[in-house]
């Protein structure tokens, strides 16, 4: 199942929830107002707002990530669990945000690799089709005097 998250997103969710743990601040504050600007969360909203929901019955980071499986993969959560178990949570959430943060730029740099390759297969279709349609017909009566 894909998660819910973009890339993107997932890194900047992670990396304000690192520096809430940080500066000891309401995850579920934090995440209100993320949700509430359109430029950082726009399409992934509903995503904070079912994190909001779950963080409401009281329940820690890990467990209301473990109870949204589209939101992120279960490592994920159980990674958090374990750093919530270590005291080391802010550390891991950053980390968490660092490999987020590489896979929307490998992410990037793949379509963007991917797409001269197509822009270039495109162009060879149409002059094929052009040949066909408009040039091999010509030569046509040129052999047909042979």
């Amino acid at each position: 199942m894909k998660p819910l998250l973009t890339y993107s997103t997932g890194a900047l969710l992670f990396r304000q929830l690192a520096a809430s743990t940080r500066n000891r601040l309401p995850y579920r504050e934090t995440l209100e107002i993320l949700a509430q600007d359109p430029e950082m969360f726009g399409r992934d909203s509903p995503a904070v707002q079912a994190l909001i929901r779950q963080l409401d019955g009281g329940v820690t980071l890990a467990a209301a990530l473990r109870a949204l499986p589209e939101l992120v993969a279960p490592e994920t959560a159980l990674l958090i669990e374990e750093a919530e178990s270590h005291g080391n949570l802010a550390q891991i959430l950053d980390a968490i945000a660092d490999d987020y943060t590489e896979l929307a730029q490998r992410r990037t740099a793949v379509r963007t690799a991917l797409f001269w390759p197509t822009v270039i297969a495109c162009a060879v279709a149409v002059l094929v089709v052009f040949m066909m349609i408009f040039v091999i017909p010509s030569f046509k009566s040129l052999y047909a005097g042979f």
